[in-house]
């Protein structure tokens, strides 16, 4: 059995994701009074994907900055996090917002980028890259990335605890396609591919949730759908570009869509979306006679 190569996104990727930044107008923000957090290092370098729950150790300072984590865990009054420039790999440094983090109507929490497009949230193989959990919660200006089971971006909680007010706003969320090494078969690797293709889901995903607004949001990738609306009610998608580039026809992961919007959910809009299909399954491992054909947009 071979075990799956996990690829870093590549140049042409990232000045992709920078020039989509550009393209959408975005400009840095003033600085502030707010925590500071930066890359995980160990050793000399940035922590691996899949590594542990790191601590960088500093007050959250911008001369000492600390981790996504150490933020969220610490607690106290600040209410804005900065993510300063790098890949942020490792559990530490996903951006994973419990209810208790949860702002306030004249107080929101706010986690951005210190330079729009500068700043990738990495989940590898093992984690979700952002996961909002708490209400009254705004995101700006940074890309997230993710492969297998995870979405790349989530907004979810408990359908009788639900997440509310939230926007995310000048993001990129995107799935890497997930490869092994050239001899691996479907028949003799079959439990890779179970778990790289039943797992391998959603792009970006607003579950149970209320009043979100995604704005200047771009969505790619492969993933079972790339953009769902699931149990939500108030969902506005404004200047939204979705791509489906294909999925691996395996189990439960045929049904390709590029949008959901209205999936037990109801009182949303879409407006000045850009929705495409792009892509086909790896040719390696389609089944003879398999015919992938996603649908674009589905209610």
């Amino acid at each position: 059995m071979h075990s799956p190569k996990l690829r870093p996104p590549s140049p042409r990727t990232l000045v992709i994701l920078v020039a989509m930044h550009a393209a959408l107008g975005a400009t840095a923000p003033e600085a502030s009074a707010a925590a500071w957090a930066a890359p995980i290092q160990a050793d000399g370098g940035e922590i691996p994907p899949g590594g542990t729950w790191g601590r960088i150790g500093g007050d959250c300072t911008r001369e000492r900055p600390c981790s996504v984590r150490d933020f969220v865990v610490r607690g106290g009054d600040e209410r804005e996090l900065v993510l300063m420039d790098g890949i942020y790999r490792g559990r530490a440094s996903m951006v994973d917002l419990p209810p208790e983090r949860s702002g306030s109507p004249d107080r929101w929490l706010v986690v951005r980028a210190e330079n729009d497009g500068r700043v990738l949230v990495d989940g590898g193989l093992g984690h979700g890259a952002l996961r909002v959990q708490s209400s009254f919660t705004r995101v700006e200006g940074i890309d997230f990335r993710s492969q297998r089971r995870p979405s790349a971006v989530a907004t979810s909680r408990h359908v009788d605890e639900r997440v509310h007010d939230v926007v995310l706003r000048r993001i990129v969320a995107y799935k890497d396609p997930i490869r092994c090494d050239d001899p691996c078969k479907p028949a003799e690797d079959k439990p890779v591919y179970e778990a790289l293709t039943h797992e391998n889901v959603h792009v970006l995903t607003v579950v149970a949730s209320d009043h979100v607004l995604l704005e200047d949001v771009a969505a790619f990738g492969r993933g079972r759908k790339v953009v769902e609306f699931y149990k939500s009610t108030h969902v506005t998608a404004r200047r939204l570009w979705a791509r489906q580039d294909g999925n691996w026809p395996w189990l439960r992961s045929s049904n390709h869509k590029t949008l959901t919007a209205m999936y037990r959910s109801h009182d949303s809009l879409v407006e000045n979306a850009l929705v495409t299909v792009g892509g086909s399954p790896d040719p390696r491992i389609q089944p003879p006679g398999y015919a992938d054909t996603p649908q674009i947009f589905s209610t």
